[in-house]
């Protein structure tokens, strides 16, 4: 299987499958404008670097900055901090 992250190929007894639900399709088909895939792939350190709530949500927000920043948006830092925050908040749990 190829991780949807690094794009790498892996073992399929080292990777984690998430199968859509129709609302998450439509979502994802929403945000993207493009038709959503069945299911994501992770590789086991993409998924372990994701399911950690402080590691994970820097991610997101480093790479929304990065895209932001390579598009020339003037708001790219403010709109990423945004983001961490919101995703930090929506995660539940304190951080340690």
């Amino acid at each position: 299987m190829i991780c949807g992250i690094c794009e790498r190929q892996w073992p399929d007894d080292r990777c984690k499958v998430i199968r859509l639900t129709d609302p998450e399709k439509l979502n994802v088909q929403t945000m993207s404008g493009k038709p959503a895939p069945e299911q994501f792939v992770y590789c086991g350190p993409c998924w372990k670097l994701l399911s950690n709530r402080r590691q994970g949500a820097e991610f997101i927000a480093g790479t929304m900055r990065a895209t932001l920043r390579a598009q020339g948006h003037p708001k790219a830092d403010q709109i990423a901090k945004k983001t961490l925050d919101f995703l930090i908040l929506k995660s539940g749990k304190p951080v340690s």
